[in-house]
């Protein structure tokens, strides 16, 4: 599909990031005892973390442990696009939003649309979700080798 010795080529794939499953139910925690500590009917508050849990599962496995075939695994540069991999439909062509994504030396917050889609979509991806290599490397491309 691509020449192996462009120097533009980039592919990386990650996994489930500990840290960041652990601050997510952490928060999860908080915002349960936050619930329970507002002053109002008991039913409502049962009501309230019923649909926080439903959102925390739902975050969780798509987003966090990559559960279902509709989670981005992978992230590759070819000489003329972006592309993001899911179990579903494979590797899709991307437009990446630069000027929106945030790269940071502990985590980059990927922001981009799928080629022929309005939507936007992110990908929080913290240093432990990759080999350090990669992370660099994605680092690099991100900051300075985007349009």
């Amino acid at each position: 599909m691509y020449n192996l010795l462009d120097s533009n080529l980039f592919e990386c794939h990650w996994h489930v990031s500990k840290r960041l499953y652990y601050l997510f139910l952490i928060l999860y925690g908080v915002a349960l005892l936050i619930v329970f500590q507002l002053p109002m009917v008991f039913g409502w508050q049962i009501l309230i973390a019923v649909i926080l849990s439903i959102y925390v599962i739902r975050v969780l496995r798509k987003h966090i442990l990559f559960i279902l075939p509709t989670s981005f695994t992978a992230l590759r540069r070819t000489s003329n696009n972006w592309l993001v991999y899911n179990q579903q439909i494979g590797w899709q062509v991307i437009k990446l939003l630069s000027s929106e994504s945030v790269v940071l030396s502990g985590v980059i917050i990927l922001q981009f649309s799928i080629e022929g889609d309005r939507k936007r979509l992110s990908l929080c991806l913290p240093f432990d979700v990759m080999l350090e290599s990669d992370y660099r490397k994605l680092k690099v491309y991100l900051r300075y080798l985007t349009e």
